[in-house]
């Protein structure tokens, strides 16, 4: 099945709507997270505005802090569990020893082992020192700027060692296994090919990876030069959970109408690549208050992070006033969004003089 729609907005409307009344068949089977709706046969869904990425749907209720977070981190190569977690408590599920994940996407794009790889002289993707490795992006990136019509440039994410030899024992085999770019000689615009093996709907392929991976499109295509063009998610096995299965809900929202005023992810590829790694490494506070040259992080990323950590310290009228520095409006209305329910959550735990354990279950 080949669905094409216009961006992350008309995609979840869509799918939604389809697998509801039965135009998506699917099939009821188990799974080791409960019972789910499995479409049988591979699914390729392709966003031509992969930009237009923020779902803004209040039932649904995405986490629009921790996918600019996680996006970010991604691209900054990192693997660390304690930073995600303080944006996703349930992130913490995912990682075997409590410290990093098995199979974290940005670190495998950034920091492949050279031992597996012929070391080649002269050349400056491989950082042979302890813990880094081949930078596949990069690589990437050179190849499409020499050759633009390159059919050889695919990034790898699955892990043979990492994933197969462990595929009973780990907690995070890589969904998303390979990723594959070119230059659409029709456009001249770079478009991205994300292959998985196995994707929940509603949280994954419409959730946090159509964040993820338009985001590496779009720091891949200025990196190269060259116009942001198509995301295509080519899913084997798409499924939907039924304990969070709720269409009713998520139809009932109208579309918003935005005219986004977008930023883009980035101005200079070089001053992005170093201080979204520092941006990702700041305490939260510091991603907040710290100056910064790029302009999607001194916009968008670094007044949600203040607005996401006066949440954590429930200042909520603070957080608020906060939400006016966020200059996008479709990042803005989901964080907007985000942050009154998670308000009102708290003034009713208040009222109610509820304890402290459910008092946490605000933030989730």
């Amino acid at each position: 099945m080949h669905f094409k729609f216009r961006n992350i907005q008309e995609t979840f409307h869509s799918m939604v709507r389809m697998v509801k009344d039965g135009t998506i068949p699917t099939t009821a089977t188990s799974s080791r997270y409960g019972s789910i709706r499995k479409i049988t046969e591979p699914v390729i869904i392709t966003y031509e505005k992969p930009t237009e990425r923020v779902l803004i749907n209040p039932a649904r209720d995405c986490n629009c802090h921790f996918h600019v977070y996680e996006s970010l981190w991604m691209l900054a190569g990192k693997n660390d569990l304690a930073s995600l977690e303080y944006y996703n408590g349930k992130m913490k599920d995912f990682s075997d020893n409590g410290v990093t994940f098995n199979s974290p996407y940005g670190y495998r794009w950034r920091h492949a082992n050279p031992s597996k790889y012929k070391m080649w002289e002269g050349t400056a993707i491989i950082d042979s020192r302890p813990g880094t490795g081949i930078d596949q992006l990069q690589i990437i990136i050179s190849q499409l700027k020499r050759k633009p019509d390159s059919r050889r440039c695919l990034l790898q994410i699955w892990d043979v060692e990492e994933d197969l030899l462990r595929i009973d024992t780990t907690k995070d085999n890589a969904c998303n296994f390979a990723a594959t770019f070119r230059i659409n000689p029709a456009t001249n615009a770079l478009d991205i090919s994300v292959h998985n093996r196995s994707n929940d709907m509603i949280w994954g392929a419409m959730g946090a990876n159509a964040v993820q991976f338009s985001f590496l499109l779009e720091y891949m295509a200025a990196s190269i030069g060259v116009p942001v063009g198509c995301y295509h998610q080519i899913t084997d096995d798409l499924h939907i959970y039924d304990a969070t299965w709720h269409p009713e809900e998520w139809l009932r929202e109208e579309w918003p109408t935005i005219d986004s005023n977008q930023i883009p992810l980035v101005k200079d590829p070089h001053l992005f690549d170093q201080e979204v790694v520092k941006f990702v490494e700041l305490l939260p506070y510091q991603r907040a208050i710290t100056n910064w040259q790029e302009p999607f992080l001194q916009h968008i990323a670094a007044p949600m992070a203040n607005v996401f950590n006066l949440h954590k310290d429930r200042h909520y009228d603070m957080a608020i006033k906060g939400l006016e520095l966020i200059e996008a409006d479709d990042w803005r209305l989901a964080a907007t969004q985000w942050i009154n329910k998670r308000k009102k959550a708290w003034e009713l735990v208040q009222q109610a003089g509820l304890d402290k354990v459910l008092e946490e279950k605000v933030n989730q």
